[in-house]
């Protein structure tokens, strides 16, 4: 009787021990999986700063969206995010391209009005060439960070089920992502270029249609009437509210200066 206690004892005990080293196998997979996740969204909230702080072509940015910091299947929602966020970068940039471009800024100085004008046709051309950029990039960018254009990325990498629903949590789920999936900092931008070129296309287009109405003295644009100083003066408030709505972010050169021989 007593040796089948034993018996019984010791099958106990080995359930016990196995039992035991389930729930250590468990715990260690669960911190694994934990310490994973934890330097995906790691990594991901690192490359958020650098894009909130505009560094599109920074050596840091582009060498941390071109490595890898974990492994298995979260080293493939990890390259799902990141090239998501080069995709979106390289518009993003694109954008900035126009910020960096001194054409695009020099439109209302004399230099150009010298040159260009009367008829500005250069000018007008350059200008229908930017809004067709911008309108292609908005479409592009727009698509982008759209559910379904985020999503995309998951679902073309391969990835089971659990995981796309963990690209998902990042993706969209997370302050890490905030900026780049940010609709609000896409519309601002664009609105501000759209209504730039707008006021820059109403500038050349008054310009032209008076030509006898204006003349460049000593680098100054006079006005002949009181009426054209007006209207062209409703253009260049316009053009001063844009720019302190804009927060001054973008440096235009302002160098046009305007008076009248009244």
């Amino acid at each position: 009787m007593k040796k089948k206690n034993s018996s019984i004892k010791i099958v106990i005990a080995v359930i016990a021990i196995f039992i035991a080293a389930l729930v250590g196998v468990g715990a260690i997979f669960v911190f694994k999986t934990a310490m994973k996740e934890i330097k995906v969204e790691e990594e991901i909230a690192d490359i958020n700063k650098l894009v909130s702080a505009g560094d599109f072509s920074s050596n840091l940015l582009y060498s941390k969206l071109n490595r890898t910091v974990s492994s298995g299947d979260y080293a493939l929602v990890e390259k799902a995010i990141k090239n998501y966020i080069k995709d979106v970068v390289l518009y993003i940039d694109k954008i900035n391209e126009l910020s960096r471009d001194e054409k695009l800024f020099d439109i209302l100085s004399t230099d150009n009005i010298r040159e260009d004008g009367p008829d500005f046709e250069q000018t007008k051309k350059y200008l229908a060439h930017i809004s067709t950029t911008l309108d292609e990039i908005e479409k592009n960018i727009k698509e982008l960070i759209s559910v379904d254009g985020i999503m995309k990325y998951a679902l073309n990498s391969g990835l089971d089920e659990n995981y796309i629903d963990y690209y998902e949590k990042i993706a969209i789920g997370s302050d890490a992502m905030e900026v780049i999936t940010s609709s609000r900092y896409i519309d601002v931008v664009f609105d501000y270029y759209i209504e730039l070129i707008k006021i820059y296309e109403d500038m050349v287009n008054f310009l032209s249609s008076n030509p006898d109405g204006w003349y460049i003295e000593d680098d100054m644009v006079y006005l002949n009437t009181e009426e054209l100083l007006n209207e062209y003066n409703d253009i260049v408030d316009r053009y001063n509210k844009l720019l302190k709505l804009f927060n001054n972010e973008t440096s235009l050169k302002n160098d046009n200066n305007v008076s009248t021989n009244l």
